[in-house]
Formats: C-alpha cells, sequence, structure tokens
C-alpha cells in the first residue's frame, strides 16, 4: 500500500482513495485576476505548493 497519491496520479482501476492512504490533503485557492502580470489560476498553484509540501512532511 502506497503512503500517498495526488489526485491526477490516480487510474480507473476502480481503487478507492482509502485503498492507498488514510489521509487527504485537499488544495483550496480560489480563481481570481490579479492582474496581468500572473496567472488566472496563481491561488490553487500556491495551495497545491503548499499542500506537496505538508505531503512531504508528514511521510
Amino acid at each position: 500500500m502506497q503512503q500517498g497519491a495526488f489526485l491526477s496520479a490516480l487510474t480507473a482501476k476502480g481503487e478507492t482513495i482509502t485503498e492507498i492512504t488514510d489521509i487527504a490533503l485537499i488544495p483550496m485557492g480560489q480563481t481570481e485576476q490579479h492582474g496581468h502580470h500572473l496567472p488566472l489560476e496563481v491561488d490553487n498553484y500556491i495551495a497545491t505548493g503548499i499542500v506537496e509540501r505538508v505531503a512531504i512532511k508528514l511521510v
């Protein structure tokens, strides 16, 4: 059994999240425009980066 997985790495083999890990870290960020100098999903990118670092600390 894996220690953890990203949703994008899961396949359609019928496995459920609870078969892979007991902990779910869900990155959440707003989709809003901050101006022309930043991408639309900058808040989501930041939230995903934080979750990735937390996941590394949990392993």
